[in-house]
This record gives C-alpha cells, sequence and structure tokens, in this order.
C-alpha cells in the first residue's frame, strides 16, 4: 500500500531523478575487439576499416553500439585489446571519436604503482 500512498507519479520523479544522478557518475569502459564485435565464424558479410587495415567481420549493430557508447558523457571507453592502437580504426570505421588503447602496455610507458616501477 506504501506505493499507492506516495503516488506513481512521485514514485515516477524520483526513479527519473535517480537515473539522471546515475548518468552524471563516470563510468570506465573496458572494450575488447576480438570475439566481442569482432566474429571471424559469423554469416555477416566482412568489412574494410580505414587506412591499411584488414578485413574485419563487426557483429550485427557493433557501429551502432560503439556509436551509443560515444555519443554517453558518463561513459569513459578504453580499449583494452591486442589490437593496441590500432583499435583506433574501429572508431573511425563507426565514425565515432577516438578512444585510448590500454593494451597491449608500451614498455616505454612506465608508471610508478604503490611506490614501485610496474609494466
Amino acid at each position: 500500500m506504501f506505493i499507492a500512498d506516495f503516488g506513481y507519479y512521485k514514485l515516477a520523479a524520483i526513479l527519473v531523478l535517480l537515473l539522471i544522478r546515475i548518468m552524471t557518475i563516470p563510468i570506465l569502459l573496458f572494450l575488447d575487439i576480438n570475439g566481442v564485435i569482432d566474429v571471424e565464424e559469423t554469416d555477416v558479410q566482412g568489412e574494410n576499416l580505414p587506412q591499411e587495415y584488414s578485413t574485419v567481420y563487426p557483429v550485427p549493430g557493433a557501429k551502432e553500439f560503439l556509436q551509443v557508447i560515444d555519443s554517453c558523457s558518463w561513459i569513459h571507453p578504453v580499449w583494452i585489446s591486442t589490437w593496441g592502437s590500432q583499435s583506433q580504426a574501429w572508431n573511425k570505421w563507426a565514425k565515432t571519436s577516438c578512444w585510448p588503447s590500454a593494451y597491449p602496455l608500451d614498455i616505454s610507458k612506465i608508471v610508478i604503482f604503490c611506490g614501485k616501477r610496474t609494466l
């Protein structure tokens, strides 16, 4: 009976405010390519990525998926793929902004973590 007493409109307003609050919290999203948005064993016809990259087999909706992620200001995507910096070819293919790549790690970019040098 709590919902009936509280009123559906007030409950809907609270849910909308909660959703707006959630959408302002930054989310770090790590994305892989092989086996996620590129699957070789598929019925999808291969497509060529921009520049000199090889033929790929994007899953249906991959381009739209990347565009939606790019349009969400609270999502901060990072490529974590063996493609390395070439992952950004997918951004060019999907016509999105280029996202940083976190893998494989570049030996020249050693960082200090907890007082120790790590790769």
